[in-house]
């Protein structure tokens, strides 16, 4: 769902290694924001939610969190969870939000960080 638009195509989310560095991406087919006037926020569940600072593509429909400890605790919180809630506010683009189904995700987790292990398993 985006405030500044009647008909939201889906976004989807994707974990995995970039230049050997574990990273999360969420991929929408709108504009969501850039780094410079937009806020990042997302929760499991009914748990306490997070605002971290990702890197926003200049495509401004991709966003990125590369910092190993906010990737870390995102995919620690994604093993044990089943609903994922994100959150992007942006000056010149709206709210976005959305959710996305994650249950039993421990399998898809152990794929993508295979060429770059986190350290919380």
């Amino acid at each position: 769902m985006n405030s500044a638009l009647a008909v939201t195509p889906a976004g989807y989310r994707q974990l995995g290694c970039f230049k050997g560095k574990p990273s999360v991406g969420f991929v929408y087919a709108f504009d969501v924001g850039n780094t410079k006037d937009s806020e990042f926020g997302y929760r499991f569940d009914a748990k306490p939610g997070r605002q971290i600072d990702p890197r926003f593509l200049s495509n401004h429909r991709t966003i990125v969190i590369e910092e190993k400890a906010d990737v870390e605790r995102f995919a620690a919180e994604l093993t044990a969870s089943n609903v994922l809630l994100v959150q992007i506010r942006s000056l010149t683009e709206g709210q976005t939000r959305a959710e996305f189904q994650v249950g039993g995700a421990q399998a898809a987790i152990d794929a993508a960080f295979a060429g770059c292990p986190l350290s919380t398993h």
